[in-house]
C-alpha cells in the first residue's frame, strides 16, 4: 500500500491511500482520498476561499484482468456529499481509477463514475506499439450547482480511442487519440455548459522527439 500526503498551508490537507492486490493475471486497486480544510481555506472571506467546504472524500475501485498482451479493466468511483474534490490542475493529471484522458473529476462532489476499457502493448520488429479504448459515464450534480460542480460540467459519457508507437529506442514517439463526449439523458443545458464540454469530438496527434541524452 502507498500513502501520500499533500499540504497547502492555510488551504487544505490531502491524504491519498492506494492499495493494489495482485493474483496471477488479476489485479484489484483500491483508492481513498480524504481532504480537510486548513485554516480559512485560502481567504478570510469564505466566498473567496479556494477550499470552502470542511472536507471531501473520494472512494475508488478498479479490477483488471490481463489476457495475453491486453489488459481488460473496469472501475467505479464516488465523491461523497461533504464537498468537492479539489487540487490545482497544475499538479498534473488525475491519478484516479476512473480517469480518462481529457476528462476531469477535480472540482466535483456527489459524483459517481464508471469506466470500462482495454489497453495493450506489443512489439513489431524495432517498433513498439500501445493502444486501447475506454468508455465511461460521469453522473454529476446539475451544472448550475456550484457547491458540488465547480466547472458547470453536465453529466456525460466519454469514449476514448488511442494508439501510439515508438522507435529508435524511444527517441521518436507518435501518439494519436480521439475523444467523443455526449451528455447523459435529457438534460437542459446552456451553450456555456455545452461548448468544449459535451457534444464534441477532440482529436490529438502528437509527435515527440527525445534525444537519448535526456532519456531516463
Amino acid at each position: 500500500m502507498t500513502a501520500e500526503y499533500y499540504g497547502l498551508p492555510g488551504v487544505f490537507h490531502t491524504v491519498v491511500w492506494d492499495e493494489k492486490l495482485a493474483h496471477n493475471q488479476h489485479l484489484i486497486q483500491l483508492q481513498y482520498i480524504r481532504q480537510e480544510k486548513w485554516g480559512n481555506g485560502g481567504n478570510a472571506d469564505p466566498y473567496l476561499a479556494y477550499f470552502q467546504q470542511q472536507r471531501s472524500q473520494y472512494f475508488g475501485l478498479k479490477y483488471s484482468n490481463k489476457v495475453g498482451d491486453v489488459d481488460y479493466y473496469s472501475a467505479i468511483s464516488h465523491i461523497d456529499g461533504n464537498g468537492k474534490l479539489l487540487f490545482p490542475r497544475e499538479w498534473g493529471r488525475e491519478y484516479l481509477v476512473t480517469f480518462q484522458g481529457r476528462e476531469r473529476q477535480e472540482g466535483m462532489g456527489r459524483t459517481t463514475a464508471i469506466v470500462f476499457g482495454a489497453s495493450g502493448k506489443w512489439q513489431q520488429g524495432k517498433v513498439g506499439h500501445n493502444g486501447g479504448v475506454s468508455t465511461g459515464i460521469y453522473v454529476r450534480p446539475e451544472p448550475g450547482n456550484y457547491k458540488y460542480n465547480k466547472y458547470a460540467m453536465p453529466s456525460n459519457q466519454q469514449t476514448n480511442v488511442w494508439w501510439g508507437q515508438q522507435w529508435k529506442g524511444g527517441t521518436h514517439k507518435l501518439l494519436a487519440m480521439l475523444v467523443y463526449k455526449v451528455p447523459l439523458g435529457s438534460q437542459t443545458i446552456t451553450a456555456g455548459q455545452t461548448i468544449n464540454k459535451v457534444d464534441m469530438v477532440n482529436i490529438n496527434l502528437i509527435y515527440r522527439y527525445q534525444p537519448r541524452l535526456f532519456q531516463k
